[in-house]
């Protein structure tokens, strides 16, 4: 899903919130597959602590830009959302690629989500790919009778 910002302009530069879950994994395949972005420079940012987890997720992100130029890999500790807005102002990002809500819905409600955040700021336009629904829905709609 694409929230664009009123004054929403064709993107030249995307950066990639990314956090080696599967909804941010689901968004960087698309860009790094998609004919859309070919011709765009792309950051794939990484907000939080520098670990071994953290930085085998960067250089499985980074593989699937194998061979192509303009794609930079940033990693900055601190507030997500902060963060983003900072790295969307120095690196004038166009779009921001998010992996939505790959939290429980129970911890977004108690503790909010990085996604709401970015799409209330208004700021940049934000394209959102979502994770699988959550507690089993894929395989219980799959078992619904069709009709």
């Amino acid at each position: 899903m694409l929230v664009a910002t009123r004054a929403f302009k064709a993107p030249q530069r995307i950066a990639v919130a990314f956090d080696g879950g599967k909804s941010s994994r689901k968004a960087l395949e698309y860009v790094s597959a998609s004919p859309l972005f070919a011709a765009l420079d792309i950051d794939i940012v990484m907000v939080g602590p520098y670990t071994e987890k953290y930085a085998a997720h960067i250089d499985w992100a980074q593989s699937q830009f194998t061979g192509r130029a303009g794609v930079k890999a940033i990693h900055r500790e601190g507030n997500p959302e902060l963060v983003l807005q900072h790295v969307a102002k120095e690196r004038a990002i166009d779009l921001f690629v998010i992996g939505a809500y790959g939290h429980s819905p129970l911890r977004n409600m108690l503790v909010g989500s990085m996604t709401t955040q970015m799409i209330r700021s208004g700021q940049m336009s934000v394209l959102l790919f979502c994770r699988e629904p959550a507690f089993g829905l894929t395989r219980l709609r799959a078992n619904l009778p069709s009709g």
